[in-house]
């Protein structure tokens, strides 16, 4: 199993039981990929804190109704009602974003 495969997986793991909580309560599945505040440290994984609210909307339901593909979003999405993703994007936006340090490499 390849590794977007394994992330699909646990994703879904986590998923499954945040599906039947109200928005509030699926934050620890956020933050477990997008970073505390929305500050993502997965390299590959964007940062949510600071994103315009159209944006961050608009990304939710491309991912709900399957127009953008991400297989560790998937099952997270799924079953989102338009009212669930309008708090989410409030919230989100009002995260100030960090500035990552620059990794140096030595030649």
């Amino acid at each position: 199993m390849g590794s977007i495969g394994r992330w699909a997986w646990l994703t879904a793991l986590f998923v499954c039981a945040a599906h039947s909580q109200p928005l509030p309560d699926r934050a620890p599945l956020c933050n477990a990929c997008h970073g505390e505040g929305g500050n993502s440290a997965i390299a590959g994984t964007p940062s949510l804190a600071g994103q315009p609210a159209i944006f961050l909307e608009n990304q939710l339901v491309l991912l709900r109704e399957g127009m953008r593909e991400v297989p560790q979003m998937a099952a997270a999405v799924q079953g989102l009602k338009d009212a669930e993703i309008r708090p989410s994007r409030a919230t989100t936006r009002r995260r100030s974003p960090r500035r990552r340090k620059a990794s140096r490499t030595r030649r």
